[in-house]
Parts: structure tokens; sequence; C-alpha cells
């Protein structure tokens, strides 16, 4: 019995490809709301004074604060970014290629986001600065910014041994506090490790100028570390939110869309593609968390394993999640990203609107292409015969011989 034909998206190596680019767009979506309004209440009380408004706790981001975090934003969500769009056309196979798949286009206009308003590896330099002088204020009087509040937790447990992930079990991976305490341990070990780096140079003889160029790969990752963490927050701070709204009917407020419960199908959508993000990172930089004893060997796989058990999980879901960007064909202005799904027939459309294919033959078959098909045809059928004579001449039936 012949079954259905496969989606190319039931393959689970297509999910892995593009499922954490999905999660990875809502992520960044909610990390720039939270922006947004962080952006906005600093304007409101160190531009024009005013006070906080009703329902924002604590203090408001300092100039510097909120510089390194849109900084370490940039520069990893366009990067994540722009690599994600070149997978989505490799994904595609050879359609991913053609123009009118709309990628080309898209690759190419996105890609100066890396460069533009701060190359993206320079800007990881101003965001160190910044984080090492929250570090010493988390040590000295545990007054830091909003962003770096998880540092005076962790000071407190230095020089009391390696800390480790509590996991026990493959399933205790599915849970997204343990997600984001796995994130804060990398941010807070990598910065420790620049701080570390700076000292050893500097004590052997290094300028602070050289001491800083000779950390600056540490800075890096330093940085990254950071804003994986800042989008992983933020994204969980929604679900939460979310998560409550389904449970009691509390609206959830939204920056860009009407007040209104989620209902519990959304929440848990949301609340799998978190999981699906987290895991997916402490998957794909392993190394952070098994250097240091912070995650062993059996936990490095049972992350691994629950990455492909949210894939599936999220698999029946993925086409809503995409539709639900509301994104119309005019703005994808692709053959292949149609909302009818009609990529083939698009495909077809799009070469006969081609003007090389006005006419019928192409211009230059006659003049270059039909001798050559010719002259094929006539040296094939010229060999035939003169094998058909051969074997004639030997007594043996040719190929167009009666019986």
């Amino acid at each position: 019995m012949i079954g259905r034909d496969r989606s190319v998206l039931d393959y689970t190596i297509q999910m892995h490809r593009l499922l954490p680019l999905i999660a990875s767009a809502y992520g960044f979506h909610f990390a720039g709301v939270d922006l947004k309004l962080r952006l906005r209440r600093l304007e409101r009380e160190h531009v024009h004074g005013l006070p906080p408004l009703a329902g924002e706790k604590g203090a408001g981001d300092t100039l510097k604060q909120f510089h390194a975090t849109s900084s370490c934003l940039k520069g990893l969500c366009s990067g994540l970014t722009a690599a994600g769009i070149e997978d989505c056309r490799k994904a595609c196979g050879g359609h991913g290629y053609l123009q009118s798949s709309g990628l080309p286009e898209l690759l190419g206009t996105y890609l100066q986001s890396c460069t533009v308003e701060g190359e993206n590896h320079m800007l990881t330099q101003q965001v160190v600065r910044v984080l090492l002088q929250e570090l010493a204020a988390a040590r000295q009087s545990g007054a830091v910014g909003n962003d770096c509040v998880y540092m005076s937790r962790l000071v407190r447990g230095e020089g009391k041994g390696r800390r480790r992930c509590p996991v026990r079990s493959p399933k205790g991976f599915r849970d997204s506090v343990v997600l984001e305490a796995a994130l804060e341990h990398r941010a807070f070990r990598l910065l420790v490790r620049v701080e570390g780096r700076l000292r050893m140079e500097r004590e052997a003889g290094s300028s602070p100028a050289e001491a800083w160029n000779l950390a600056l790969i540490e800075i890096y990752r330093a940085s990254h570390a950071h804003a994986y963490l800042l989008v992983f927050k933020a994204f969980k701070a929604v679900v939460d939110a979310a998560g409550d709204s389904a449970s009691d009917d509390t609206p959830v407020h939204h920056e860009y869309q009407p007040q209104h419960a989620l209902d519990g199908h959304t929440s848990y959508a949301l609340e799998l593609l978190l999981l699906l993000l987290g895991l997916y990172w402490l998957q794909n930089d392993m190394g952070d968390f098994v250097e240091d004893g912070f995650l062993d060997g059996d936990q490095a796989g049972w992350v691994r394993d629950q990455v492909v058990e949210v894939l599936h999980l999220l698999r029946p879901m993925a086409v809503s999640l995409v539709d639900a960007w509301d994104l119309s064909d005019f703005q994808l202005n692709s053959a292949l990203g149609r909302f009818d799904g009609r990529a083939y027939e698009a495909l077809l459309e799009t070469t006969e609107r081609n003007p090389l294919n006005g006419r019928d033959p192409v211009q230059g078959y006659e003049e270059h292409l039909e001798p050559v098909i010719r002259g094929a045809r006539e040296a094939r059928l010229a060999a035939e015969a003169a094998t058909g004579a051969s074997r004639d001449s030997r007594g043996v039936a040719g190929p167009r011989a009666k019986l």
C-alpha cells in the first residue's frame, strides 16, 4: 500500500533547522517589545522628569545600562537573524536560490544590519565594559541594574565550590526556571572569566590596552552569553504572564495588541517555543556548560533528547505559529512563502512571466541549441545504423529486422 507523501517539515532534520528559528523570532520580538517599553520609561524619567507609571516596578535603567542592553541585543539578534535567513534558503533546496523565492533579496537587504548602527563585534566591547562595572557593584553593594540582578545573587555563591545543575531526569529540563538558571550561570561564569583574564594579563606586565586586546575573544563570548539570557528572560516573562492569564482570566498587557486573556492552547504553544529556545541554545553551546562541570555527560544527552521531543510537540503548530505574524504575500514577495500554499504553481507562473520566456521557442534556440540537438540526433542515428549493418554482415538480425 502506497502511503501519503511525507511533508518536508515532517523530517526531523528539517524541524531541527526551522522550528528553532520560529522560536527565536518570538523571543526576539518579545525582547524588542520589552526594550521599547524601557526606552519610553527612560525618556519619561530622564528627559521629561516624569515619575514612573502605575505598575512599573523598581528603578528604571540608566543611560549606560540601556546602551549596554540594546547593544548586546543588537549584536546577537542581527547576527542570528542573518544566519537564520541563509539557513532557510538552504532548507528550501535549489528553489531557495531562485530570485522568485524572495530569500536572496531578503538576505541581501538584511545583512547590512550586522554592520550599521555599530558593528556587531565592536559593540561587544562596549557591552562588557558596562557589565564589568555591574559585576564590581554586585560584589561591593549589590546595587546593580535590572538586567544584572542575577550577578548579585551569584556572587554570593563564589568560593563555595562549583555550581552544578540539579536536574536528575530528562524531563527535568522541560522547566524554564532550570533553563534560565543555566543561562545565568553561563553568563556569570564567562564574565568572571573576562575579569580574570584581564587581571592575569595585567599581572604579567601588559598595559590595560594590551590586556583588553588579549581578552577580546572572551569579551565577545561574555557579551553574547548575556544577550542570550536577556532574550530568554524577556520571553519567559511573557510566557509566565500568559500562563497566569490563562488560569485566572487576567488580561495580558501587550504593547501592540488589544488587552485580552490568552487561551490555554496559545499559552501552551508559547511555553513550548520558550523551552525549545532554551534547550536549543544549551545544545548548541554545550561546551560552555560542560566545561566547568555545570552539566555532566548524562545531562548533556538529556538536553539533546528533549530538543527532539519538543520539536515533535511543536510540529503540528508550526504553520499556525508562522501565520500568526500575519505577513501578507505582498510583504513576503515570495513564490514559496505564499499563504495559499500553491508554491509550485507560483514558481511556474513567475517563470512564464520572465521576459526570456516570452517567445516559443526562446530566443537563440534556432541559432544555437537546435543545431546542437540536431547534430546529436543525427550522430546517434548514424551510430545505430552502423551497428545494425555490422550485425547484418555477421548474420545477426539487426535492430529493425523482422521475425
